[in-house]
C-alpha cells in the first residue's frame, strides 16, 4: 500500500516537475523575504540579568551607578575626580567663578521621546540662581566663587517618574514598605533586574537559592568559600574613626595621636588609607604624616595627656564594622585604655569615638565635612588654618592653585587628627560556582 502510494506520488512529480519546482522555489524565496524584511519587527525575548544588592534604598536614594544607567548629569566625573562633558557639551566660568554657563547637547532625547531643553534642568542647589538661556543653554549664578560646581552637576537629572536620558529606561518598580524590593531596567534586547536585601548575608542566601544570578558591592563574605568572588577596592568610601572634639577625653591632639600609633597597619578589610582623599584624586597628597604602629610611643604620648589617669573611651560603631571595632579595642587596650564598644544602627547625637564609613566626595573640596561652620562637621573640628585652606580651595578656578591648597589641607588634618583614617573597603562581585 505504502509502496504503491509512493510510486503514484513520484509519477506525479515527474509529470508536473516544472510546476513542482516553481512552487518550491517560490516558497523558498517567500521565506527569505519574510525573514529579511520582518525579522526586525519580530519581538525577541530580551536577555535578563538578575543582580542582588544589599542596603535599604528608595527611588530618591538609588545607588549612583544605577542612576547613571538611567540618565546623565550635565557633566560626568572621571576616575580622578575631574569633570568631563555629558548632557552638556561645554561650559564656561566668568565673574571670577560666580557665573557658569553650560551649553547643552541638543540631540539628547528623554525616554518618553521629548527633546532635552534647558527648562528640564532641575538641580536644587542652595543659594544658586539657575536660569535657562534659550532652549540649549543654562546659567548658574552663585553668591560666591565655587570651583567644584562642574563636579556637583554630574548628578544624573530626571523628569518625574524617573524618566531619564541614559542607556536604560525604568521598566518597573516593586516596593517593600517604603524601601525598594525590585527595580527592572530595560534597553533593546536586555533587562537588568535589581533585587535589594537588607544585609549582605540575606543577599548571599538569595544567591544560594538561585533568586539572583550575581551580587554586586558585597563586603561581608565570611566563610563563603563555595562562591566565586571578584574583589575590588571601593575608593569612593572610607572607614575612619571620628573623634568628638567637644568631648574632653578626646579633645587633646596627643591623646588622639596615641590612639593612632597603637593601631596595627594593613590588618583591615581593604587598602590602608592615610588621609581624607582617595589616592585616585587629582589633588591627593602622598606625603602625609603616617602613624605606623609604635606601642611605646603611644604609651608615652598617652602618659603626657590629662586623660592618662582615667584612660577610658567608648567606641561607637555600626554592626557592619563590629569586627573592625574589636581589632581597634584590642589595640587600644594594649596601651592601657579601658575600651567599651557600642553598636548603633544610626548616627548618635553624642559620642567620643565613632567608627563608620563615609562617602568621599568626587571633588577634593571637603568643606562640608571639616569646616568649623558646617553643620555636617560631626567632629566639631575647629582649625583656622584648615578653614582658610578649604575656603580658598573652593574659591579659585586655577587647578594648580587648588591642588596646592588641598595638599596643605591634607597635611593639616592628618597632623591635627580629628579622625583616624583607616582603609578603603574591599567589595566583591559574587556568583555561584
Amino acid at each position: 500500500m505504502i509502496r504503491r502510494a509512493f510510486k503514484l506520488f513520484w509519477a506525479y512529480i515527474l509529470e508536473h516537475n516544472k510546476i513542482f519546482f516553481f512552487a518550491l522555489l517560490s516558497g523558498f524565496l517567500l521565506v527569505l523575504f519574510f525573514v529579511k524584511f520582518f525579522k526586525p519587527y519580530l519581538a525577541a525575548r530580551p536577555q535578563e540579568e538578575i543582580i542582588g544588592r544589599s542596603g535599604n534604598y528608595t527611588l530618591q536614594t538609588l545607588p549612583l551607578d544605577i542612576q547613571e544607567k538611567l540618565s546623565l548629569g550635565l557633566t560626568k566625573a572621571l576616575p580622578d575626580g575631574s569633570a568631563t562633558p555629558s548632557a552638556a557639551v561645554s561650559w564656561i566660568a566668568t565673574d571670577s567663578g560666580k557665573t557658569y554657563l553650560f551649553k547643552l547637547n541638543s540631540n539628547l532625547i528623554w525616554h518618553d521621546g521629548k527633546p532635552l531643553t534647558a527648562s528640564d534642568i532641575n538641580y536644587q542647589l542652595q543659594d544658586v540662581k539657575i536660569t535657562p538661556k534659550g532652549s540649549d543653554a543654562i546659567e548658574f549664578i552663585l553668591a560666591d566663587p565655587f570651583s567644584p560646581l562642574p563636579i556637583v552637576v554630574n548628578q544624573p537629572i530626571f523628569r518625574p517618574g524617573l524618566i531619564g536620558l541614559g542607556e536604560y529606561y525604568l521598566k518597573s518598580v516593586k516596593l517593600s514598605g517604603r524601601f525598594l524590593d525590585t527595580l527592572v531596567l530595560e534597553k533593546p534586547g536586555r533587562l537588568q533586574t535589581y533585587k535589594f536585601f537588607t544585609t549582605d548575608k540575606m543577599a548571599v542566601t538569595a544567591l544560594r537559592l538561585g533568586k539572583v544570578q550575581k551580587l554586586e558591592g558585597i563586603q561581608d563574605l565570611t566563610n563563603e568559600l563555595n562562591l566565586l568572588s571578584k574583589p575590588d577596592i571601593n575608593y569612593h568610601q572610607q572607614a575612619a574613626i571620628f573623634f568628638n572634639a567637644a568631648s574632653d577625653s578626646v579633645s587633646e591632639k596627643s591623646f588622639r595621636q596615641a590612639l593612632a600609633y597603637s593601631l596595627p597597619q594593613n590588618s583591615w578589610d581593604g587598602v590602608q588609607s592615610f588621609g581624607p582623599l582617595s589616592p585616585a584624586s587629582w589633588a591627593y597628597n602622598p606625603n602625609l604624616k603616617k602613624y605606623p604602629q609604635d606601642i611605646e610611643n603611644a604609651k608615652s604620648l598617652l602618659a603626657k595627656t590629662s586623660a592618662s589617669q582615667s584612660a577610658k573611651i567608648t567606641l561607637t560603631t555600626i554592626p557592619q564594622l563590629k569586627n573592625t571595632a574589636q581589632k581597634i579595642k584590642t589595640a587600644w587596650e594594649k596601651i592601657g585604655m579601658e575600651v567599651t564598644v557600642n553598636l548603633n544602627e544610626s548616627l548618635p547625637e553624642n559620642y567620643q569615638a565613632l567608627l563608620i564609613f563615609f562617602e568621599i566626595p568626587k571633588d577634593p573640596d571637603q568643606y562640608l565635612l571639616w569646616h568649623s561652620t558646617s553643620l555636617q562637621n560631626i567632629t566639631n573640628y575647629k582649625s583656622p588654618k584648615s578653614d582658610k585652606l578649604l575656603e580658598e580651595g573652593r574659591q579659585t578656578s586655577d587647578p594648580e592653585v587648588r591642588k596646592a591648597k588641598y595638599f596643605e589641607f591634607q597635611k593639616a588634618i592628618t597632623e591635627d587628627l580629628p579622625a583616624i583614617f583607616l582603609y578603603f573597603p574591599t567589595t566583591y562581585t559574587v556568583t555561584r560556582k
